[in-house]
């Protein structure tokens, strides 16, 4: 029983270490996702809606790894808006643009208990 406990807790701290370095990516990763939807407040940007999909995909794949599946969840669907609007063409409107930011903070509070930048 002991063993157990002690490699009970040896995989806590590894988590709590994972989650850590996660958190700093995460932070960077939603700064550039921020910045990413001025530019697309200012006009039509596909390379920063490409961005931020590919940046939001990565937030879902890496929110399963560390257990986070709100960020998942929130992650993948603004991943696949960006996508749809990539393929169709369709300019994102204001209204996906306030959605989106309010998803980024979701996002932020998820993954550091902040609020929106």
């Amino acid at each position: 029983v002991a063993v157990a406990e002690g490699r009970l807790r040896d995989a806590d701290a590894l988590i709590r270490e994972l989650r850590q370095e996660f958190g700093a990516m995460a932070r960077e990763r939603l700064d550039e996702m921020g910045v990413l939807l001025s530019r697309l407040g200012a006009g039509r940007d596909d390379d920063a809606l490409r961005d931020l999909r590919r940046n939001a995909h990565g937030l879902a794949g890496s929110g399963g790894s560390v257990g986070l599946p709100e960020v998942t969840r929130i992650a993948r669907q603004l991943e696949g808006e960006c996508r749809r609007r990539l393929e169709s063409g369709e300019v994102p409107g204001d209204g996906d643009l306030a959605a989106w930011t309010a998803a980024l903070g979701a996002l932020r509070t998820a993954l550091l208990g902040e609020g929106p930048a």
